[in-house]
């Protein structure tokens, strides 16, 4: 991040496309970018012992690595050799559904509603994790903070999994 930089830049820019923030993109000689509503995925992998060296990025207060979502196994297994293959149905439904969901639309976007016993399940985890940030160490809680939204931006990927067709038209369970 931040390689042709000096100062901010890239870091500001993934923050604000992690919230779905406008971005504005200036260019050396070119018409500048405006991106309305930007999307970004990254992933990566790090090695537990590596974690502390991130100390700088934390003690920098701009919440950027708490807008991170760090997952990683209670324990990690020994990858044993398999002969296993998925059956071919497997891989072609899900390119179909990926290819459903990027088709271009031409209706309006619809909202998408939590079912109401989803909607109160969602409510006593939002206090529980509202709980866990008080007294927290200063990161613990940006990164909890950040939690309802990692939750519903996951709940709303697996529904429109699970309903490709017309997400809108069921409520999340």
């Amino acid at each position: 991040f931040d390689a042709y930089h000096s100062g901010s830049g890239d870091r500001t820019d993934y923050m604000s496309m992690w919230s779905n923030t406008f971005v504005k993109i200036n260019r050396k000689g070119k018409d500048p970018i405006r991106i309305s509503k930007p999307v970004v995925n990254v992933a990566g992998g790090i090695q537990p012992e590596q974690l502390d060296k991130l100390d700088d990025v934390v003690s920098a207060g701009d919440g950027f690595l708490p807008r991170f979502l760090f997952a990683m196994p209670a324990a990690a297994r020994v990858l044993r050799w398999s002969d296993t293959e998925l059956p071919p149905e497997y891989l072609e439904r899900v390119i179909e559904t990926v290819r459903h969901l990027r088709r271009p639309r031409s209706e309006e976007m619809r909202p998408v509603h939590l079912s109401l016993e989803a909607l109160s399940e969602f409510k006593t985890w939002h206090s529980e994790n509202a709980d866990a940030q008080e007294g927290a160490h200063p990161f613990v809680r940006a990164v909890y903070a950040k939690y309802p939204q990692h939750c519903a931006r996951f709940a709303l990927l697996l529904h429109c999994l699970d309903h490709p067709g017309l997400p809108s038209g069921v409520e999340v369970s």
